[in-house]
């Protein structure tokens, strides 16, 4: 009988000892393996501000101990960039700009943005990448607000449904959650020139950053 109890003893600690290898190993109860945390590389917020007309766009926050591409632009670890598409209240054309948001808002103030945030996978940056370098253009249907609510929908769950109006974004983005946006200096400001891998960066004229509409 003390023989019968200790096999069954000897044997239900076998059994406990397998589960918890199991589970130090990343694997699931029934033998397959555990889904990996996700590893989150930037965070990504699209931002309302209604002056003027208004204004649309995204802005990216490098989180990793290494640069990170957003775009045409090389982001540093530690700093964000913002993203957005200008029509012809720029001097330098119209289409993809890279820190004219951020540079304007430490220039007349923020008050009034609002944001919305959500973390980025690697993956998820490679496609917001590919949106950006597919849309360096602008016009009165695809505007900023279609600009930075296609980036923002290609990845998120928490969907911006498109108007083509910044005051009606705005409204759909929620109230608070703006981003605190690092101010770059006017060498940092660039304009996007072509879609695709072959796009480059220029840097902008003075000229192009006295208004913050787009």
């Amino acid at each position: 009988m003390k023989t019968t109890i200790k096999r069954m003893l000897a044997v239900l600690l076998a059994a406990l000892l397998l589960v918890t290898a199991f589970s130090v190993t990343g694997f699931a109860e029934d033998g397959t393996e555990a889904p990996a945390e996700p590893v989150y590389v930037a965070r990504m917020y699209i931002c309302a501000r209604v002056v003027f007309f208004g204004h649309v766009w995204i802005y990216i926050e490098n989180l990793t101990d290494h640069d990170l591409r957003v775009g045409v632009y090389t982001l540093p670890q530690g700093e964000g960039v913002s993203v957005g598409t200008m029509s012809t209240s720029r001097v330098d054309g119209k289409g993809i700009y890279y820190n004219v948001e951020a540079y304007m808002i430490h220039k007349m103030g923020g008050s009034g943005t609002v944001g919305r945030n959500m973390l980025l996978t690697q993956e998820q940056l490679d496609t917001v990448n590919g949106q950006i370098l597919a849309r360096n253009s602008w016009s009165m249907s695809k505007n900023c607000c279609d600009f930075a609510t296609r980036v923002w929908n290609s990845v998120s769950d928490s969907r911006v449904s498109y108007h083509m109006l910044p005051i009606v974004v705005k409204g759909r983005i929620g109230s608070g959650g703006a981003p605190h946006m690092m101010k770059p200096a006017k060498s940092n400001v660039f304009k996007q020139h072509g879609n695709g891998e072959g796009a480059t960066l220029s840097r902008v004229s003075s000229a192009s950053l006295v208004m913050f509409v787009g």
